[in-house]
């Protein structure tokens, strides 16, 4: 039988329709999948310490899978973990309108800042079982309030947890944040947020505030960050105490200081070590 070549093209036209409008309505549905398990979740840090207390620091975040370490007690803090301690640099430049204060550049002295020493960024950049992160702020005085807006997959497992470490300023090495055996579950395997319990919120306490023993805690002007040091990582490292360990408090120089940061306005800190919290963290799932 003779092949009728007009009637095999209109038949190889409309098998070409058909398969690209199957494959329009897979992308479809696939779009429309993703964008049914996408939420926002919006993280809260409020600087709640006294009137002429402590500030805090440039919030580091990251949405991993539970098991990305950030520290431990008792043993030696990651090159992450020292350059945010000592000088609120994560090292995130991805996304500066997020940002304010001095630079957050993974550079200074290179004694500190260099390719053995990663900043965070980097470092949870190259975990795998990581999937986003963000550093937001600057430094922030009491009463102020730290927000970061994250839109999230419930379901991917490398979202249901979240980490977070801040620095404290002024000071040597001082922080608070989620350790490697406590992040915070935000999702459960269900992609319930908090297990549908409401938002998530805690206090940080003075006896939850830690020392990255990476830095002695000289409180100079010429070394402690927001104090007058003008180099990040100027200092002497280690602390005589090298590892993680409950900040002691801080010392005459500091109460008895003050800066000249941020502009011309003159900050006391004669009261940083008063009061029983230094900040709230709030963690939603907004509609």
């Amino acid at each position: 039988m003779p092949i009728d070549r007009a009637t095999e093209g209109r038949r190889f036209i409309v098998m070409k329709i058909i398969t690209s409008v199957i494959l329009l309505a897979l992308g479809m549905a696939t779009f429309g999948a993703a964008q049914a398990n996408a939420a926002t979740v919006q993280i809260t840090i409020k600087n709640t310490a006294e009137q002429d207390g402590i500030w805090i620091m440039r919030p580091w975040i990251g949405l991993h899978d539970g098991n990305f370490p950030t520290y431990m007690v008792g043993q030696p803090a990651a090159s992450g973990i020292q350059h945010i301690a000592e000088d609120g640099v994560s090292g995130d430049t991805t996304n500066p309108t997020l940002l304010s204060g001095p630079p957050n550049v993974c550079a200074g002295d290179p004694t500190v800042y260099n390719t053995a020493n990663p900043c965070q960024y980097d470092i949870f950049a190259a975990y795998s079982g990581g999937s986003q992160q963000v550093t937001i702020g600057g430094p922030t005085a009491p009463g102020g309030t730290l927000v970061a807006t994250l839109t999230v997959d419930p379901l991917n497992l490398k979202s249901q947890y979240l980490s977070f470490i801040v620095m404290l300023v002024p000071s040597n090495d001082a922080f608070f944040g989620t350790d490697s055996a406590h992040p915070i579950r935000i999702y459960d395997s269900n992609g319930l947020f908090n297990g549908g319990l409401g938002p998530i919120r805690f206090k940080v306490s003075n006896a939850t505030l830690f020392d990255a023993g990476t830095e002695v805690n000289t409180e100079s002007s010429t070394d402690t960050a927001f104090f007058g040091q003008t180099v990040p990582g100027t200092g002497t490292h280690p602390d005589v105490i090298p590892v993680i360990h409950r900040h002691p408090g801080f010392g005459p120089l500091v109460l008895h200081g003050f800066n000249i940061y941020p502009g011309s306005q003159l900050n006391h800190f004669d009261r940083a070590n008063t009061g029983s919290n230094v900040a709230e963290v709030t963690i939603t799932e907004l509609p």
